[in-house]
């Protein structure tokens, strides 16, 4: 991964982390050290600050967590497709909840082979899992999508990995 997104991916995590908190980037910035202001947290969220890992390891304390655990989201985190994070975020914006174990389905996902290409195609798997849930989650299965006259305009087929 290149310098660039490897900073990004990271002030995102710590963006996600810190409002998890409930803290502003300023109340972040004074549990570091006392020292550090608004504008270095700022810094590090949109991957404008390259973070020295003394420092690093002092954002992870101040989050509550060990250096190595925010490694690990980080981690988790790169290793999802850019449509699977999009739709998590939108999900976690728009205030829902996923489980992990509907998660860990999600992750599972491939439609006609391959993971879902957009955040719109998970949240819509998503809807439909939690909908057939109850019923347990089949390894395969046949969607079709169709218009409110019933002209289909797409199918698909969605297996679990």
């Amino acid at each position: 991964m290149e310098e660039q997104s490897l900073l990004k991916l990271l002030g995102n995590v710590i963006r996600s982390q810190r409002k998890e908190m409930k803290l502003s980037q300023e109340s972040l910035a004074k549990k570091i050290d006392g020292k550090k202001d608004k504008s270095y947290i700022c810094n590090i969220e949109s991957g404008a600050k390259d973070i020295r890992l003394t420092s690093l390891d002092a954002l992870a304390s101040a989050l509550g967590l060990r250096l190595w655990e925010l490694m690990k989201i980080v981690d988790d985190v790169s290793a999802q497709p850019d449509a699977l994070r999009n739709f998590l975020s939108f999900i976690k914006k728009a205030g829902c909840e996923i489980k992990e174990e509907e998660l860990s389905v999600i992750e599972r996902i491939k439609v006609n082979g391959s993971p879902p290409k957009d955040k719109d195609m998970y949240l819509l798997l998503w809807l439909l899992l939690k909908k057939i849930s109850n019923k347990g989650v089949p390894e395969k299965f046949k969607v079709e999508i169709s218009k409110a006259d019933g002209e289909i305009i797409g199918k698909f087929t969605v297996h679990l990995d």
